[in-house]
């Protein structure tokens, strides 16, 4: 009988410690799964705010300012992430200039100036001082 006792205490423990690895272990995975979840949705993130500081740039009509800024942006990614063709981060830029330029011009009246200069006599400007 005492030898019957030992061993349904040595099932026992065989028992809880398996039951206490199987618990480990699932925690692990949990832990595990959680981080991975957490480091893809850091890079979702990083990737949303680096296009946002291009999609500004992505509409119809570009000014040639807001050309020249997205060309050197692109430019200063690239060199400054070491970026190559095959590389996530490298920005490649891509003009359409296939439509048609329109150019609105203004008609300006130069028979007259805008401005008319008057040079002032010393009497007009000593009169001017006194008047303050």
């Amino acid at each position: 009988m005492e030898n019957a006792s030992k061993a349904l205490l040595m099932a026992a423990g065989m028992l809880i410690a398996i039951l206490l690895i199987s618990v480990g272990a699932f925690v692990y995975s949990k832990v595990k799964s959680l981080k991975t979840t957490e480091a893809e949705i850091t890079e979702q993130k990083q990737v949303q705010a680096f296009n946002a500081e291009y999609e500004s740039y992505n509409r119809r009509l570009l000014r040639g300012i807001d050309v020249i800024s997205v060309v050197n942006k692109a430019i200063s990614n690239n060199e400054t992430q070491e970026a190559t063709n095959i590389d996530p981060w490298y920005v490649n830029i891509k003009l359409d200039l296939s439509s048609e330029f329109s150019q609105t011009v203004e008609e300006i009246d130069m028979s007259e100036p805008v401005y008319k200069k008057k040079f002032l006599s010393k009497s007009e400007i000593n009169s001017a001082r006194n008047f303050d």
